[in-house]
């Protein structure tokens, strides 16, 4: 792989990691011999966006990044387990690595470990005051223009943001998706609540706070109809039925529509 890459053998292993924990491509299961398949997912933006220009492309990466578990457990935590809105790099590291404690897993190096978060963050994180930085150096990460999380650079803490953003609405349905059984038929049902605090699922990925979500979803059922996404009552309870459209079905959609 390097050598057809033309870069060095960690670079190769980098590139390559960063291709699974994304969604691009897959290989079988106990099998690393096998060549590597690209996913579905990756048929639908190699067809439609092979250059990588649209936001929602960018939004189902960071998606299948923070749902992917145990090869970015940095990433799966942070937005999957972490609770600070506000916050350090020591802080971030130090809870990370309690969790870890907790859960039974043997924690890496405490170097290890600070390493992943800044590299988390600075992937993510927009300074404020904006630094200058040279556009040629190309340091800037494109999951920073998802504007979830904000670096006040003059206090030296991260702020992760849970209010409305620019989310495609068939990327929340993308969202979804991902959160549901992997057979769902034609339509599924997920609690509200589960929907916003619940691992894996859009409130989480997506990083919105309640209001920010159930907001979004009733623009996201006006713009796409409620066949595609419709909230209602059962019981006492609040659900959002979804339109049990795969992952790379909810992507099609959005590229067809993203001219609107």
């Amino acid at each position: 792989m390097s050598d057809r890459l033309g870069v060095g053998r960690n670079m190769a292993k980098s590139i390559w990691h960063w291709l699974q924990v994304t969604g691009l491509v897959e290989t079988k299961k106990n099998s690393r011999s096998d060549p590597p398949t690209i996913t579905s997912v990756g048929k639908t933006i190699q067809q439609h966006d092979p250059y990588f220009l649209h936001l929602g492309t960018w939004w189902v990466l960071h998606v299948n990044l923070v749902t992917c578990g145990t090869d970015a457990v940095a990433w799966y935590w942070f937005f999957n387990q972490f609770s600070h809105g506000r916050f350090d790099r020591i802080c971030c590291s130090g809870d990370l690595q309690r969790r870890l404690a907790i859960e039974g897993q043997r924690p890496p190096s405490p170097k290890t470990l600070s390493r992943d978060i800044a590299c988390l963050l600075s992937s993510y994180a927009t300074p404020i005051p904006p630094t200058q930085e040279d556009p040629e150096d190309g340091h800037e990460c494109p999951f920073r223009s998802l504007g979830l999380i904000t670096y006040l650079r003059e206090s030296d803490i991260y702020q992760l943001n849970r209010r409305k953003k620019d989310i495609p609405f068939e990327i929340v349905g993308y969202a979804f998706a991902k959160a549901s059984p992997e057979d769902n038929g034609d339509s599924f049902d997920l609690n509200l609540s589960e929907a916003i605090a619940k691992p894996k699922c859009p409130g989480r990925t997506l990083a919105l706070d309640a209001d920010t979500l159930i907001n979004l979803l009733g623009e996201a059922e006006e713009a796409l109809g409620t066949e595609l996404i419709h909230t209602h009552t059962l019981g006492g309870e609040r659900f959002v039925r979804v339109r049990g459209l795969s992952p790379s079905g909810w992507l099609e959609k959005y590229y067809l529509g993203a001219g609107r």
